[in-house]
């Protein structure tokens, strides 16, 4: 029981996969007091066990790489059916006979082989190999399967992570892609206009939108956090030691995500447009607090500019005012406040709805 402990422990604290089985294969290894412990992925239609990783005793010969089901024709058609390998010593079955030669290879004269199978197809093996004859007990074979359970849901965790990681850079890739193909649209379809400022704006929000989608990429599309998306926006534009940033871990969904980072990157350029980001001495100060909990919760954020040009309101209502007062949509509330002082913006949401949405 200790040592399913700590194979349970090793699983979940290891940061790679390689860790993983290296560790929980070594653990095994030193209770059973066995010469080789490691894990083999299976390929049935190439006839391939490759081995992974695994432990080895010292003075035990390295098994690594790939290994053709020709040599191993007796134990791949039993580890196909799903049934563990249990073998107290190689010379006895004579079923065996055809595969001593490459087992005495790599010095095994007994082992257990346990299956992993996937959707009733073999798929990988956990081996633990001595190098003598061995009478395996009850609770040796009980245990090495219970062990081998935990390292298979362990690896398909690990796998599906890895699976989810490569879907998440190719989306990550498609969408760069359409920005890229909408940004050079844009500089077509206005490429005659002789003012491109609002050209240069709308370029940027979409570098702000992609650094949003960076963020939840690294999150697996599912959240990130205000922080960390505050310095994802900051960074591009120059700013991110002008702007002091506080305030408490707050979690954001994905949709909250995408109109922060544009609420904010419309501060931040209307800041170094028209604000206190505009000349060297201004200073700009965000800070967001979080009130209750549950359903009470709520999030309160503030945006003060100070030490730049005096600020009047707007003459006339462009998008970027508009989209500063639409705030957080149906969910948040915004006020704008023209100080002279400097731009006040304060952002209200309740908390479950950001972390949801």
């Amino acid at each position: 029981l200790t040592t399913l402990l700590a194979v349970g422990d090793a699983l979940r604290m290891a940061t790679t996969r390689s860790q993983a089985l290296t560790e929980s294969c070594r653990l095994l290894g030193q209770r059973l007091e066995v010469q080789r412990v490691g894990f083999a992925a299976i390929t049935v239609r190439d006839e391939l066990f490759t081995v992974d990783q695994g432990w080895c005793a010292l003075g035990m010969p390295v098994v690594s790489g790939e290994f053709s089901f020709r040599a191993f024709r007796r134990t791949s058609d039993f580890l196909r059916s799903g049934a563990v390998l249990i073998l107290d010593d190689l010379s006895s079955p004579s079923w065996m006979r055809e595969e001593r030669e490459a087992c005495r290879a790599v010095q095994i004269e007994a082992q257990i082989v346990v299956p992993k199978m996937d959707h009733g197809e073999l798929t990988g093996c956990l081996f633990v190999h001595s190098a003598l004859p061995r009478e395996w007990t009850l609770d040796e074979t009980s245990f090495i399967r219970t062990a081998a359970d935990r390292i298979f849901a362990a690896l398909d965790e690990w796998d599906a992570e890895t699976r989810q990681e490569i879907v998440n850079h190719e989306i990550l890739h498609r969408l760069k892609n359409t920005l890229s193909i909408v940004q050079s649209l844009a500089h077509q379809g206005f490429r005659s206009v002789d003012d491109q400022g609002p050209l240069t704006t709308f370029t940027s929000r979409l570098v702000a939108l992609s650094a949003a989608h960076d963020l939840l990429m690294r999150r697996n599309w599912q959240s990130t956090d205000l922080a960390s998306l505050v310095q994802g926006v900051l960074t591009p534009l120059g700013v991110e030691n002008r702007v002091q940033v506080s305030g408490p871990f707050l979690k954001l969904g994905p949709d909250t995500a995408t109109s922060f980072s544009m609420l904010l990157h419309e501060l931040a350029t209307n800041a170094m447009k028209y604000g206190a980001l505009s000349i060297p001495e201004g200073t700009v100060f965000l800070h967001w607090t979080m009130t209750g909990t549950g359903e009470g919760g709520v999030m309160a954020l503030q945006w003060r500019e100070a030490g730049g040009p005096q600020v009047t309101p707007p003459a006339r209502t462009g998008f970027g005012v508009r989209l500063l007062k639409a705030g957080l949509g149906r969910h948040g509330k915004t006020e704008l406040h023209y100080a002279p002082t400097g731009l006040c913006a304060d952002l209200t949401a309740p908390i479950l709805s950001l972390a949801t949405v």
